[in-house]
C-alpha cells in the first residue's frame, strides 16, 4: 500500500513539475508619486448610475468598460462610470492644476473615450477625449481645480466608447509641477 501512495505521489510531483506556467501579460509598475492611484482590478471599484448602459467586466489587465452614455453630464458624479477620490484628495487638489493619467488601451476597435474631472458643485473639466491604441500606454488630461467652498468630495468619471471598450490598469491623479505643459486632452465637442 505504501508502494502505491509513494508512486501516486510521485506521479503527481512529475506532472507538477513539467506544467508550463500562464502566460500574463507584463504591465508597467504603478506610479509612486505623490498622488492619488487606483489600480483597477474589481468592478465594483467603479460606480455606475442606476439603468447605464456601462457594463464593467474584469479584463486580463484590470477592467474592461463598454456600452456609452449619449450626452452625459460631467457634474457630480458624472453620468458615466465614477469613483471617489476621497475628502482628502479634494482638500489637497483644490485650487491646483492637476494631471489625470490613464494607463489604457482602445479594444474592439476603440480609438478614443471620455474623462472628467468633477468637484460634486464647485465645478468640473467638462469631459475630454482620450485617444488610445491597442497598446497600453498612458492618456491623460489636465484640470484646473477650482478652490473648494464646500467639501463634498470629488470625482473622476469615465464614459467608454460608443463602438467597442477600453481596457484601463490604473489611474493616478497627482498635482502637476510648477510650469508643467499646458492642459492636455481634448474638450468634447
Amino acid at each position: 500500500m505504501r508502494s502505491v501512495i509513494l508512486a501516486c505521489a510521485m506521479a503527481l510531483a512529475l506532472v507538477a513539475c513539467n506544467q508550463q506556467p500562464e502566460e500574463k501579460v507584463e504591465a508597467p509598475p504603478v506610479p509612486e508619486e505623490p498622488g492619488y492611484t487606483l489600480s483597477l482590478e474589481q468592478p465594483a471599484q467603479l460606480t455606475v448610475p442606476e439603468g447605464s448602459p456601462i457594463r464593467i467586466s474584469e479584463g486580463d489587465i484590470g477592467l474592461r468598460l463598454q456600452g456609452n452614455v449619449a450626452n452625459p453630464s460631467s457634474q457630480y458624479r458624472t453620468e458615466g462610470a465614477s469613483f471617489a477620490l476621497g475628502l482628502e484628495n479634494e482638500q489637497a487638489f483644490s485650487g491646483q492644476r492637476v494631471r489625470v493619467t490613464f494607463y489604457a488601451r482602445g479594444a474592439d476597435g476603440a480609438t478614443e473615450f471620455h474623462s472628467a474631472y468633477s468637484t460634486a458643485g464647485d465645478g468640473n473639466s467638462g469631459w475630454r477625449r482620450l485617444r488610445v491604441t491597442e497598446v497600453m500606454q498612458e492618456v491623460s488630461f489636465v484640470f484646473d481645480v477650482p478652490v473648494v467652498r464646500v467639501a463634498r468630495d470629488d470625482f473622476i468619471g469615465i464614459n467608454p466608447p460608443a463602438t467597442g471598450a477600453i481596457d484601463i490598469q490604473w489611474i493616478r491623479v497627482a498635482v502637476e509641477p510648477a510650469g508643467a505643459a499646458e492642459p492636455a486632452g481634448e474638450l468634447r465637442e
